[in-house]
């Protein structure tokens, strides 16, 4: 269930990245070491995997970065985000 908002996550940094050395991002090769599904949360990956995927957005970084460090807020434009919604699921220990 945590595995979208991570790739969303290193896909924002490989832009940062990409930004601080005058690239354009490519394509983000996300791997997995250590995949699990707790028992308490098949229903909701079920949902999860159920879902018909949005259009991708667009993430724009409105100046240049030395470090990626130094990026805030107001440097940023996403467009074109569209969510599905929260699946919510307990904690599971």
């Amino acid at each position: 269930l945590g595995a979208p908002f991570n790739m969303a996550q290193y896909a924002m940094l490989t832009h940062f990245m990409a930004n601080c050395v005058n690239m354009l991002p490519g394509e983000l090769v996300y791997t997995v070491g250590d995949t699990h599904l707790y028992s308490n949360h098949v229903e909701q990956a079920t949902e999860q995997l159920g879902r018909t995927p949005n259009v991708l957005p667009t993430l724009s970084i409105t100046r240049k970065l030395n470090d990626p460090a130094e990026v805030e807020w107001e440097d940023l434009k996403l467009e074109n985000y569209h969510s599905q919604g929260a699946i919510k699921a307990p904690i599971a220990v």
